[in-house]
Parts: C-alpha cells; sequence; structure tokens
C-alpha cells in the first residue's frame, strides 16, 4: 500500500513506534524467566530471552514453537491490556489493518466510508509484532552469555 495520505502515515508511524515499544516490553518480560529452560542448565544461557536471541541468531531448534507461542502470548497479553481505542490504532497501522483499508476505500481521496474500523484480533497483532518487532530486537540484543552460546562454548568464568 501506498501511504499517500498524511494521516494513513501517521497512523502507521504510530503502530510501528507502539509495536517497537511493546516489542521491547515483551523482551523485559521474557527475560523473567528462568527456570526449567529447553537448552538446559549447562548451556550458560540465563533467560527465555535469551535462548530467543540465540534461535534468532543462530538456528531455530526443535524447541522454537515453544518460544514463538510463549513471546507471542506475551504480546498478545499486552495488547489486550490497551485501551480499546489503542488497540484498534495499532491494528488499523499493521499490515491487516492496512490491507482493511485497501478493501474498504471507497473514495478517491483514501479515506474509508460508511464502515466501523474494526478492533482487529490481538493475535493477529501479535503475530506482526513478533515478526516485525520481536525478532529484529532480538537479532540485535546480545551479550557475553550469547557470544558464547553461539561461538558454541557455553561454560561461563
Amino acid at each position: 500500500m501506498n501511504y499517500r495520505h498524511p494521516l494513513l502515515r501517521l497512523v502507521r508511524e504510530n503502530a510501528e513506534a507502539a509495536g517497537a515499544r511493546l516489542a521491547r516490553a515483551a523482551a523485559r518480560d521474557l527475560k523473567n524467566y528462568r527456570d526449567n529452560l529447553p537448552s538446559g542448565p549447562d548451556s550458560g544461557l540465563k533467560n527465555v530471552w535469551e535462548e530467543i536471541c540465540v534461535q534468532v541468531q543462530g538456528e531455530q531448534s526443535f524447541f522454537w514453537d515453544v518460544y514463538r507461542d510463549m513471546a507471542i502470548g506475551h504480546l498478545a497479553g499486552r495488547v489486550r491490556a490497551l485501551p480499546a481505542i489503542r488497540q484498534r490504532l495499532l491494528w488499523i497501522g499493521s499490515p491487516g489493518g492496512m490491507d482493511w483499508i485497501d478493501e474498504h476505500d471507497e473514495s478517491e481521496d483514501n479515506t474509508v466510508t460508511g464502515t466501523t474500523v474494526p478492533t482487529g484480533d490481538a493475535d493477529e497483532i501479535a503475530n506482526w509484532l513478533f515478526d516485525e518487532h520481536l525478532i529484529p530486537l532480538a537479532d540485535r540484543y546480545g551479550n557475553r552469555r550469547i557470544e558464547r552460546y553461539l561461538e558454541g562454548n557455553s561454560e561461563i568464568d
């Protein structure tokens, strides 16, 4: 979609900024999960967030779906905790919302007429946030434990 209309650009930029904030908050949540890590106690990794980071920066393990579902669950929970108007703005600025605008555009000036904008599904929004915000965040995140794990030396001094 071409975001020529200034309001569509503003909505999209707002959704991107909110998405980045929600992804950072979910990463903080995932850092709190420290027990029974799928990689095991000898991995040298400290929490689920670090495990997700090594999966993104290296190879996805057998447990990737568990990590993905956990992260999406945290994102969806944060989306559901937002006021309805914030959820609606987040969704309408997501690719699904922008597609909806394309489908319901009834005018030459890119305005949607005669239709109520749906709230959007928290799980759909969470999947978008995971793919577009949390994965890039995990790809950029690093520390000594992650570096050692990726180098194949999980023992911590």
